[in-house]
């Protein structure tokens, strides 16, 4: 039998090693040339591709990092299926996601090809040994044909079932020696701690049930400090991501194996080897007393960052409640308490430190005194407040360790910063637009929604980045949310996904469930509150005389009772939400009147009733200002605005769908403005962001000036709430590296989400914290260089977008990431016709083609200025090699990308520009231009990620959808053929 093996890393060198000791005959193909080299020394023959490989053998044996690397060797160009014929054996003893097994066996089997997948455990040092052990999946007379073949390189070969359940089982086996692993360290470092001999420890606990073969394995390694790795760290990382992913497609939370992912966003490789082995904490340089109030949750989830970050430096750390404080304990200490505290307040000017006289809500005081001993101390506002102090003495530790010394206070500038998130309950209660269409992002969140480690993960990363306030829109959330006795078979009982997804879960234990969550976000300072659009009726329509048909249901008894009903149910069953939201007008009647009427019979009245049953319970009622009359408005919700316990807010869309457009969007008419002002009405401002999905944007000076220009503020703004309705951030399905995908959205955009919530919370945040995150997670790089580059590739898109804002200013019109609108391409043409959005100070392309309104700027100068700093931070980030599967390579690849597509959008605004101007000629020559920086563009996005069906601008299969539209911008402009320029291929 003739052998074929593809990939000779760490784990494939030696197996082919082992393959050529047993006699078999070889053929090796390999992106390493030495060790292809190495192996045709031992015995083996070469090939130049897989497809070469592949038409010389009978069994292919893949050996590569993750699911997107075995697709492309075995079905991309000059991929094994080009060469494989009938009846040859494709084994893949890659660790991949048990889906992709799936669908490439299915791919093979077209062309008469089978396939196993044959994942491998064991490590480098059971390779080298032909010891390994091969968990596989496939027919069993295929399996019996290669068992021969498994046998020279593994001492133990099982077939665990059909296709996908040899990775299933290797993802079990991972899942197992993570936690195994990650309990060992925390045992030895409490043993350690507690002044036990960790050997003595390991010695005694080895035979008992606590023994393992990952206890024998780990434990002499840890306990010599022998740290050489045997298995790549991301590759772990890569399998517990892929094994979430797996937990939320068939429905089995992971919370354990979650609560391991989550150090990964916060640390490098190396750091993050070092914790997971608990080795960061063997070793304590100084013990520091904290001190904290841990019956209050906010302080204390800030006093665990402190404690985290202290002992990540190697210091000990004894907690305390406050009442400890000043009875006796010496030494470094931190305390974090209330500014109200009288005792606290009191040791602390006994300690030569400053006492603050009035603070308001979520402002703190940092203080440093060094009378008898080193101490930091913390004085919140209330507990919010507090908090937010503990983060920023965690931060300042973990920057400065204990050399800094803090006098300062600070409070916010926007007291509500709030996220938007728009999502599906079930298949059967849906988000917006899902009805008619169904996102990727809306299939794939619903395990998500219903996963409560998703949202302890959330919450927790959205505090720290000072965020207070989350907004949960549903069409219909009731079905989904509650039960009434009235209308017993409206609930949905159990959950129903997408793709086969689903989940039992009674009605009470979703209600248990919800409590939960809002309970966390209060435990992290968060506001919680339902929105929905109107009149849906997911789940109940057509029960009781229910409708949702426009022309019916505001009039419909029997639904304005059914609506009155779910309000006050709704705020009966959940005590920790703050409000509720409505939108008038989406899928409603013409009649202003009657759509208003019908709000206020239904939230307004079902609020009303509750409020006065509960004076003492105060909520917010948010009335969104969309297709609405504010007269109707306040004619209607009469009775609600006169609850005393009944804040009655307004909210307006600030930002269509675009606020990476201008830093001062076009808002509200004089007439809404005179209506707040009249009736003393405060507004939310929606925030939209569907311009970003996939990039990790990150300008700070535009965040500054666009926070800084928030009107009202002061006066009758009363926060804001930020997020997109075409993209439904969860967890990261979509990429194609290991090291983001699995990874929550707000974790893979960790940039873009810290520079939106510190600025928020002060816009005078210096750009050295956010260096200094940036030092924090790449420390192989110089950090002024990276943000500096970060800073320019995110300049040119805003400013792109603000050209043709006017006329495409809304989600559907217009997605900045692939070009595209609902209706496809966004072509030249379409941008030449395109006006700049109200206020803006840039000149259209038609103005700026006839050189009319001399007054704006140019579109030709806007093209320089973007591609200026595109061009300047690829050549502040061309000296930096990394990987693309490291956190480094990540962020690279997105400024990278970032660049690009502004060079390209630089090149399209010129030839637009000159095609309004009728310079053929020119217009020809920048899009053609054009055209190859697209080509760079969509084959670095296409090695990152995977194509998906959006919500409001369709399908991007994949990458390269658009190429061609790029290319016919260039003939229609006169091009022949295809464009060529060497200089930019070498960029």
């Amino acid at each position: 039998m003739k052998i074929g093996f593809i990939g000779l890393g760490i784990m494939g060198k030696p197996m082919g090693k082992n393959l050529l000791k047993a006699g078999f005959e070889l053929v090796v193909c390999s992106r390493t040339q030495a060790s292809v080299d190495e192996l045709v020394a031992a015995g083996a023959t070469s090939a130049a591709s897989p497809k070469e490989l592949a038409s010389q053998v009978d069994v292919v044996i893949t050996m590569l990092p993750n699911s997107p690397e075995v697709k492309q060797v075995i079905l991309g160009p000059n991929g094994v299926i080009e060469g494989a014929k009938p009846g040859c054996i494709v084994a893949d003893m890659s660790s991949i996601a048990p889906l992709a097994s799936q669908q490439i066996a299915a791919e093979l089997a077209a062309k008469g090809i089978d396939m196993l997948d044959a994942p491998v455990s064991g490590g480098q040092p059971k390779a080298i040994e032909g010891t390994l052990s091969v968990m596989v999946g496939g027919k069993q007379e295929i399996f019996d044909r290669c068992v021969t073949v498994f046998k020279a390189m593994a001492a133990s070969v099982v077939r665990v079932g059909n296709i996908g359940a040899g990775n299933v089982t290797k993802l079990a086996n991972q899942v197992i020696v993570a936690l195994n692993i990650a309990a060992l360290s925390e045992a030895m470092v409490l043993a350690t701690k507690a002044g036990v001999e960790p050997e003595l420890v390991y010695q005694a606990i080895r035979g008992g049930l606590a023994g393992s073969t990952v206890m024998d394995a780990k434990a002499p390694l840890m306990l010599d400090r022998k740290f050489n790795p045997g298995f790549k760290i991301n590759l772990h990382i890569k399998d517990l991501a892929n094994a979430l992913d797996t937990s939320s497609e068939v429905g089995a939370p992971l919370p354990l194996t979650a609560s391991v992912m989550q150090i990964i966003p916060i640390m490098n490789p190396t750091r993050f080897l070092l914790a997971f082995l608990g080795l960061s904490t063997l070793a304590s340089a100084e013990t520091i007393q904290l001190y904290f109030d841990a019956a209050t949750p906010q302080i204390a989830f800030a006093a665990g960052d402190i404690k985290t970050t202290l002992e990540s430096q190697k210091h000990s750390v004894e907690t305390h409640g406050l009442d400890a404080l000043g009875k006796g304990s010496s030494g470094k200490k931190i305390v974090l308490a209330m500014a109200s505290d009288e005792a606290a307040t009191t040791i602390l000017t006994a300690e030569g430190g400053k006492t603050v006289t009035k603070m308001g809500a979520q402002a703190y005081a940092l203080r440093t005194t060094t009378k008898s001993d080193l101490s930091y101390w913390v004085l919140g506002g209330d507990a919010n407040g507090a908090m937010y102090g503990g983060f920023q003495i965690a931060e300042n530790i973990r920057f400065e360790q204990l050399e800094g010394r803090y006098d300062n206070e600070e409070s916010p500038t926007i007291l509500r910063r709030g996220i938007k998130l728009n999502l599906p309950l079930d298949k059967n209660s849906a988000t917006y637009d899902t009805p008619k269409k169904v996102s990727d992002s809306a299939k794939k969140s619903i395990p998500h929604v219903w996963d409560m480690s998703f949202w302890t993960a959330w919450f927790d990363e959205m505090a720290r980045n000072r965020y207070n306030v989350v907004s949960v829109w549903n069409n219909h959330p009731f079905t989904s949310m509650i039960k009434m006795a009235d209308y017993p078979d409206v609930a949905i009982q159990n959950v129903t996904g997408y793709d086969g997804y689903s989940k039992v879960m009674s009605i009470d234990e979703k209600i248990a469930f919800w409590k939960k969550v809002m309970a966390y976000a209060h435990s992290r300072g968060f506001d919680f509150f339902l929105v929905n659009w109107n009149i849906w009726t997911d789940g109940a329509t057509g029960k009781y005389g229910i409708t949702d048909e426009r022309d019916k249901a505001a009039t419909s008894q029997p639904t304005i009772d059914y609506m009155r009903k779910c309000m006050t149910t709704l705020l009966e069953t959940y005590p920790d939400l703050n409000g509720f939201g409505v939108t008038e007008g989406e899928h409603m009647s013409e009649n202003d009147d009657e759509n208003s009427a019908f709000l206020g019979k239904t939230y307004g009245a079902g609020m009303a009733d509750y409020a006065k049953l509960h004076p003492e319970r105060k909520l917010t009622f948010i009335h969104r200002w969309h297709m609405a009359d504010f007269s109707h408005i306040k004619a209607n919700f009469a009775e609600l605005m006169k609850q005393p316990n009944v804040t009655f807010d307004m909210s307006y869309k600030y930002c269509k769908a675009h606020m990476y457009a201008t830093v001062m969007p076009e808002w509200m008419g004089e007439t809404e403005f005179k209506a707040l002002k009249s009736n003393d009405i405060k507004s939310w401002l929606t925030i939209r962001n569907d311009d970003f999905y996939f990039f990790n944007w990150g300008d700070p000076a535009f965040a500054r000036a666009f926070l800084k220009g928030i009107p009202g503020q002061g006066d009758w703004f009363r926060g804001f709430y930020m997020g997109s309705d075409g993209f439904i951030p969860t967890r990261t399905f979509y990429s194609k590296n290991s090291v983001t995908q699995g990874m929550l959205e707000v974790q893979r955009q960790w940039y873009m989400f810290k520079l939106w919530g510190r600025l928020s919370y002060n816009p005078a945040t210096p750009d050295s914290v956010f260096k200094n995150y940036i030092s924090l997670k790449y420390p192989e790089v110089k950090s002024e260089t990276l943000f500096e580059a970060w800073s320019k590739a995110s300049r040119g898109l805003p400013k792109s977008t603000e050209l043709v804002h006017g006329t495409m200013k809304l989600d559907f019109q217009w997605w900045p990431e692939a070009c595209q609108s609902h209706e496809g391409f966004v072509s030249a043409a379409k941008f030449a016709d395109a006006e700049p959005g109200k206020g803006s100070k840039l000149r259209s392309i038609a103005d700026s083609a006839s050189d009319k309104n001399t007054d704006g700027k140019s579109s030709y100068a806007v093209a320089d200025e973007i591609e200026a700093d595109a061009m300047s931070a690829l050549a502040m980030i061309k000296p930096i090699s990394a990987s693309p599967n490291t956190e480094l390579g990540v962020a690279i690849n997105n400024i990278k990308a970032m660049s690009f597509l502004t060079i390209y959008y630089a090149n399209k605004i010129r030839g637009a520009t000159f095609l309004k101007a009728k310079d053929k000629d020119k217009a020809q020559a920048a899009l053609g231009t054009a055209y190859l920086w697209w080509m760079k563009y969509s084959t670095l996005m296409d090695s990152m990620f995977t194509g998906m069906t959006m919500q409001r601008t369709d399908e991007l299969p994949d990458w390269h959808f658009h190429d061609q539209s790029a290319l016919k911008d260039y003939t229609e402009a006169g091009g022949k053929g295809i464009p060529s320029d060497q200089s930019i291929d070498q960029q």
